[in-house]
């Protein structure tokens, strides 16, 4: 979070916001978990407000073709949203910051980093600006955040010293809730078969202690269970995230670790730049600054599935991968053989099965029944039902691994008060209005599963599983 202003820009960017028949920039954060879902509803919002063409801007490696399911940051040029009986053109910029991230700088009216409004659409991507370490394109302030965790998961409610800013005082925010996005546990290339289940407790062993042996998942010790090694020797790391993040949230709340205990978490040395990917060592990950909270050896993790794909997708015994070793990065004494296990949300677990990983079932059930299997075809490949359907297993509450797509903003976005220094009134009423549109095409749309399709519900993250959706 940011939260100084040039006060050039702020004075530039309200001189021209005020400018009659301007163009309004409205600024979304967000997280990476939902970006897919959310880029495209913005595209279909803007698609749906005008005869024109919508076209975009986007970063970090993708292409045109593919930004608006991966991109990190994007800016949308064209469509309007109405105000007051009026059609006020609109340009879109989004940045998918993290959940958490996204949370703390609309709670707390900072800042975050956007691709430069003078981007072009089409042709090649621009840096990322999301990147740790990245320089500011665009430094602004986010109006509202799509996130996929709870506010009051976060640490970003009330007042506290929790950043090395000092006392932080951060509002509580309104929240819609658009719909419902499921996460997976995969397990890298080199995994067996026959690690096909995690537990409540395993997962909360594994966070906490940095690993496992095979043994304690599969029951097995022998290495006539399907593998050339016992299983009580190969060992098991956990790969995860970092506090921006709301997967780690919505993980640490589910296995009922907590989303203030301190986890331990690897970083390995990858070799290739696409897969396969190898695992040449590793390390404890390295301690950081995320947000304004130091974390230790460990605690820390990657700052979005962009970074951490390469990782749980890589070999480690097999083509080239060599996790053996002794000392801290290797807790795991005498080990034969090492896997990676992490949490990853839908569509990125099957972008990471794509290269080679595998899915495990979550206490006994899988999201779709059976594991994503990109080699099989027809209706046992593991995929949930297309236009936003759930499974049964989601939809009734078997499969739990799963929160809520949301919306959030200050209460002051529906008043004419600008909620932040750089905000005009015109603008800040073109932002809520688009958020209410924005919402509706999630609920009725472009959600990973719709609400209606929902038979449960719960009331935060990892909480009990109802019958019955208010939603």
């Amino acid at each position: 979070m940011k939260t100084n202003k040039f006060l050039l820009a702020t004075i530039l960017g309200m001189l021209t916001a005020a400018t009659a028949g301007a163009q309004t920039t409205i600024y979304i954060s967000g997280a990476p978990a939902v970006r897919s879902y959310v880029s495209a509803a913005i595209r279909d919002v803007l698609t749906s407000s005008t005869t024109g063409a919508i076209t975009w801007a986007y970063s970090n490696g993708t292409t045109e073709s593919n930004a608006i399911q991966k991109a990190n940051a994007l800016i949308f040029y064209g469509g309007n949203v109405v105000v007051a009986s009026s059609t006020v053109p609109i340009t879109v910029s989004v940045s998918y910051v993290g959940s958490s991230a996204g949370i703390q700088d609309v709670a707390a009216t900072g800042t975050a980093n956007f691709l430069a409004l003078s981007s072009t659409e089409g042709g090649s991507p621009y840096p990322d600006p999301t990147a740790s370490g990245a320089p500011a394109q665009d430094e602004e302030y986010p109006l509202f955040t799509a996130s996929d965790e709870f506010q009051i998961s976060t640490p970003w409610y009330g007042t506290n010293t929790l950043t090395t800013s000092g006392t932080e005082t951060y509002a509580q925010l309104n929240s819609d809730i658009a719909g419902v996005i499921p996460y997976r546990f995969v397990a890298s290339p080199d995994a067996p078969t026959r690690l096909s289940n995690i537990t409540v407790q395993q997962a909360r062993e594994l966070w906490e202690e940095g690993f496992v042996w095979l043994s304690s998942l599969t029951g097995s010790t022998s290495a006539n269970s399907g593998g050339a090694y016992p299983d009580d020797s190969e060992a098991i790391y956990a790969l995860g995230r970092n506090t921006g993040s709301g997967l780690r949230t919505v993980l640490l709340s589910e296995t009922g670790i907590g989303v203030t205990t301190s986890v331990k978490q690897f970083e390995p040395t990858i070799s290739g730049t696409a897969a396969p990917y190898a695992a040449t060592s590793q390390v404890l990950y390295p301690a950081g600054n995320v947000n304004g909270q130091n974390l230790a050896v460990g605690d820390n993790g990657y700052s979005s599935f962009t970074n951490l794909d390469p990782a749980i997708s890589a070999y480690t015994v097999t083509n080239g991968g060599t996790i053996l070793g002794s000392g801290s990065n290797y807790p795991a004494i005498g080990a034969t053989k090492a896997i990676y296990v992490t949490a990853l949300a839908d569509a990125d677990a099957q972008t990471a099965i794509n290269n080679g990983a595998h899915e495990i079932a979550y206490n006994g059930f899988y999201l779709d029944g059976v594991p994503y299997n990109p080699t099989v075809t027809g209706s046992s490949v593991g995929i949930l039902p297309a236009g936003g359907g759930a499974s049964p297993e989601l939809a009734n509450g078997q499969y739990t691994f799963w929160s809520y797509i949301q919306l959030q903003y200050q209460s002051g976005l529906t008043t004419t008060t600008p909620v932040n220094p750089n905000t005009t009134t015109a603008q800040q009423e073109a932002a809520y209005a688009f958020e209410q549109a924005l919402y509706q095409e999630l609920k009725t749309t472009d959600a990973a599963v719709l609400l209606q399709n929902m038979n449960v519900s719960r009331s935060a993250d990892g909480g009990t599983i109802s019958k019955g959706n208010p939603y």
